[in-house]
């Protein structure tokens, strides 16, 4: 993959997962847990990680995704959504880098520390450790996201894989 081809790969998959986040956006939430999301925009993340060449070209397409997100949508979410897109990109290279997880297992571990890291943050910013109490609950949402996430982008894998070695020619 060449730099400027590489560049607008990115810039795909930075627009792919704008767009799967305004969409998520328009679905209803759940009640039961706040601001608990399925976290389309993730299957682009973790695509970026096992497509693009570079960690740091991956990194810079959640980078990308989470600061024109937060742009687009305003308020102050943009510091939670760095916290559990950083966390989780993290421990997902290091799962990947071992070579020892099938893509489902590390989207499964990023979606626990997502929410994870989002729910610290909270309890420092509130000043609240009593947030911890919801630490379960949100383990397992990440849990079932981060397993739907990566069944979502280990079917998507392949395909887009062809689609580039037909492209790059």
């Amino acid at each position: 993959m060449t730099g400027r081809t590489k560049l607008v790969f990115m810039g795909v998959l930075t627009a792919a997962a704008l767009a799967l986040s305004f969409l998520e956006g328009l679905l209803p939430s759940f009640a039961i847990l706040p601001g608990a999301k399925l976290g389309l925009a993730n299957v682009v993340t973790v695509l970026a990680l096992y497509l693009l060449p570079e960690t740091r070209d991956a990194f810079l397409v959640v980078l990308a995704r989470v600061l024109l997100g937060g742009f687009f949508a305003g308020g102050g979410a943009i510091f939670y959504s760095f916290a559990g897109a950083a966390a989780s990109f993290f421990v997902m290279w290091l799962l990947k880098g071992t070579g020892r997880f099938s893509l489902p297992v590390v989207s499964l571990a990023g979606g626990i520390v997502h929410n994870a890291a989002q729910l610290a943050l909270a309890a420092f910013v509130l000043e609240s450790p009593a947030l911890a109490a919801y630490l379960p609950l949100y383990a397992v949402a990440g849990l079932l996201a981060g397993l739907a996430v990566g069944l979502a982008a280990a079917a998507c894998l392949k395909p887009v894989r062809q689609a580039l070695r037909l492209s790059c020619r």
